[in-house]
């Protein structure tokens, strides 16, 4: 059995930062080939009464429309805040959501100095807009929970 040297490892690494920055650029230029706009695709026919309004697409919301839904009877709408998505190419490349904190992807909202809390935080004060921060900008991962 061949013993690995610092000089094979400085190799192997080389290459796998060769391979992921090849990629990263491949997926970058390919995803500004796309149309991403999600009108058209997303309301698909607008009505003027509902049986249920959803407000807020994140897990929660999600889960309950998507159970209503099994009644196909029902007619319901989720409205969600924002707006498109399309201008910013980071939204759709996973694991770079780091790039879109503090911009207009969350918002850029901030509370006040806290005298009690956020003895962390820079300046004490919380810079996330939502409380569930993983499912408002995920970074495309996919997220288990323990049993």
């Amino acid at each position: 059995m061949r013993t690995l040297t610092g000089e094979d490892l400085k190799k192997t690494l080389g290459w796998w930062i060769v391979l992921a920055t090849f990629a990263s650029l491949f997926a970058l230029t390919y995803i500004r080939t796309l149309d991403l706009s999600p009108h058209g695709t997303v309301i698909t026919k607008a009505l003027t009464t509902y049986d249920y309004v959803i407000v807020g697409g994140g897990v929660a919301g999600s889960v309950v429309a998507a159970r209503l839904s099994e009644n196909p009877s029902l007619t319901i709408l989720v409205l969600e805040a924002g707006g498109e998505e399309t201008g910013n190419i980071w939204y759709h490349v996973p694991l770079t959501a780091f790039v879109t904190h503090a911009t207009e992807a969350d918002w850029k909202y901030q509370t006040v100095p806290q005298k009690h809390a956020c003895f962390a935080a820079k300046e004490k004060m919380v810079t996330e807009t939502q409380k569930g921060v993983f499912t408002s900008i995920n970074e495309e991962e996919e997220k288990r929970g323990v049993r």
